[in-house]
């Protein structure tokens, strides 16, 4: 069983010394075959959270859930 557990697939932003630095623009990127399993429990995207990262106010990234093992995220 992994619930109360944290699964991530991670496009994000950083900042440096104190301030986020301006996020390049990356394109598209497909996270493809993303699931995580402990014993016999499995967890698949279908179910997660999606965070899209944004800075005053504006949003940089659109994510979306392409299937329960494929994920996209999308510069704007």
């Amino acid at each position: 069983d992994i619930s109360g557990q944290n699964v991530d697939w991670i496009v994000e932003d950083f900042d440096k010394n104190g301030s986020l630095v301006v996020l390049c623009d990356f394109g598209t990127i497909t996270f493809t075959d993303a699931s995580a399993s402990a014993g016999s429990s499995t967890v698949v995207l279908t179910n997660g959270d999606i965070v899209d990262i944004t800075q005053a106010s504006e949003g940089l990234t659109a994510t979306t859930i392409d299937s329960s093992t494929s994920i996209t995220v999308t510069y704007q």
